[in-house]
């Protein structure tokens, strides 16, 4: 890409001056901070609680599961983790570092859960006490610039990662990695069944603040958080509600017949015995400096709508022309905590636990043959979904009411999934300081997977598509099966998707002008 087409989106954007700029990335969209055109679903409530610690005894007992633990534990069974590696200023003592674990541990509910799979489902049981090691020291061979370290590092987390078990516990576990010459760094792995991502870095943010507290003879400020008994019985009877059920049927109303069938390259491997881990291969498209500022900032400002929204759009018409269809689904992966916390009057921003959320975005195609118009008609419709698309899995997968979850399993899987992270290196260290061993995430992690689960674990899916900036760069991912797409088929998927990105770009202010119209329509369509 030229300079010339880098230079034409601040040239093109500096005209739309009409549009007023939204608050922060993501923000944008008019019903991330509420939910204007769903039903309401629960108690009401001004404003929600400041994050509170908790001065009381910890639980331990059943807990109900979420959405992303009962769908995670169906396809993978006991191993799906998240790794990261992390540099350090000075050396770590593994005596305090386990001291500093065991506290964290015992802050978070999630972090002392074990599990149980009996009479064909899964059980969750909160565990009152630690006493697990669960800091390891290694020691390499080679320096961490030899070509070596990379096959070095990889035995390392698997050894952290054989010694998690969810039945027994521990479900966290980190190495002190020191290689040839005494640099340490800090290797982590975390069950993904007890933590998303969010929540990986609230553990590290308290395990690293502790530590520094314990090595200074400090008492630890760290309490016990949100308590898990507290919140998660209000999540199960949320979700068996009349009210929240009665959304089935603006579900079942969907375009949902108006979709094609993915074309598959290998159609006799459509099995779930082939489409598996093993089989997983990724091709990545990356974007300019000048693209992914427009895309995080731009796109945002003039359109109305957040990142992520726009790029499932954007994928999703790329799928329906690929496909044939009038319509097309996506399942998209979202933090989920403002939404939750809304739904139960809860803060969840320092809660450790698998509470993010997959919505499923099921948009039908306008027959005006524009681009303009269409992408202002997804967006509309989009944001008239209920709770944005996040209650369809609620329903089929923590919902107790046979009869709601039967209606709702019957509607078709999306089979695509979108997952948006955006700045992750940003989001690692969001308190960043000067502090002693404050967050840093290491250039290593590039070595080893930040998800990870067993060869044979069930894909669930036919692409997974990862947005992720890295060095002020968006790459684009398309992780596919092997046994179900050649390599030539992805890459033109992928290229595709990226042209209709690029081609949004630069309709940017004619876009700002016809979202605000079709929104406006639509918002009195829904008033009238």
């Amino acid at each position: 890409m030229n300079n010339g087409r880098s230079n034409r989106y601040e040239r093109n954007v500096v005209h739309a001056d009409k549009v007023q700029a939204s608050p922060g990335h993501d923000q944008a969209t008019r019903l991330s901070g509420h939910l204007d055109t769903a039903p309401s679903y629960s108690i009401e409530h001004s404003a929600l609680p400041a994050q509170q610690s908790f001065l009381r005894p910890r639980y331990s007992g059943p807990a109900a599961m979420t959405v992303d633990q009962r769908t995670a534990l169906h396809s993978c069974k006991g191993k799906f983790f998240i790794n990261c590696v992390f540099d350090l200023r000075d050396s770590m003592s593994v005596e305090v570092a386990q001291r500093t674990m065991e506290h964290v541990v015992l802050c978070h509910d999630a972090l002392r859960a074990r599990f149980e799979f009996a009479h064909g489902t899964w059980r969750q049981q909160i565990s009152a006490d630690v006493d697990q090691r669960m800091i390891f020291t290694e020691r390499l061979a080679f320096a961490w610039s030899a070509p070596e370290i990379a096959a070095q590092l990889s035995g390392v987390l698997e050894r952290l990662q054989g010694n998690i078990s969810v039945e027994n516990g521990p479900l966290a576990c980190a190495a002190i990695v020191e290689d040839s010459e005494g640099v340490q760094k800090l290797l982590v792995t975390l069950s993904h069944f007890i933590a998303d991502g969010i929540s990986l870095t609230i553990v590290m943010e308290d395990f690293f603040k502790t530590y520094e507290e314990f090595s200074a003879g400090v008492e630890p400020s760290l309490r016990n958080t949100l308590p898990i008994d507290l919140w998660a019985p209000k999540y199960s009877a949320l979700t068996s509600s009349d009210a929240f059920c009665s959304q089935i049927d603006r579900w079942e109303a969907l375009p949902w017949h108006e979709q094609a069938a993915l074309p598959l390259d290998f159609p006799e491997n459509d099995t779930p015995e082939l489409n598996v881990c093993a089989s997983s291969y990724g091709v990545i498209e990356r974007f300019e400096l000048a693209e992914t500022k427009a895309i995080q900032s731009q796109v945002p400002r003039y359109l109305r709508i957040s990142t992520t929204d726009f790029l499932t759009i954007a994928l999703v018409r790329v799928l329906m022309r690929w496909s044939g269809g009038k319509a097309g689904a996506v399942q998209v992966h979202d933090p989920g905590r403002k939404m939750l916390g809304q739904l139960l009057g809860l803060n969840f921003s320092r809660t450790v636990a698998a509470i993010s959320s997959r919505r499923c975005v099921v948009l039908e195609g306008s027959l005006a043959g524009d681009e303009l118009r269409e992408l202002a008609h997804m967006q509309a419709q989009m944001e008239s979904m209920s709770l944005k698309g996040a209650g369809l899995l609620m329903l089929q997968h923590a919902c107790e009411r046979e009869d709601i979850a039967a209606r709702a399993n019957a509607l078709p899987a999306p089979q695509v999934w979108f997952n948006y992270f955006g700045g992750f290196d940003a989001l690692m260290g969001r308190h960043a300081d000067d502090s002693h061993n404050t967050i840093a995430l290491s250039k290593l992690r590039e070595y080893i997977p930040v998800v990870s689960n067993s060869p044979m674990d069930s894909r669930n899916r036919t692409f997974m598509v990862v947005g992720q900036i890295k060095g002020g760069s968006l790459h684009m991912l398309w992780e596919y099966s092997t046994n179900l797409h050649t390599h030539a088929t992805v890459c033109r998927l992928a290229a595709d998707y990226k042209r209709e990105i690029l081609r949004f770009l630069d309709l940017l202010p004619a876009l700002a002008k016809e979202s605000r119209n079709v929104a406006k329509r639509t918002r009195q369509s829904l008033a009238g």
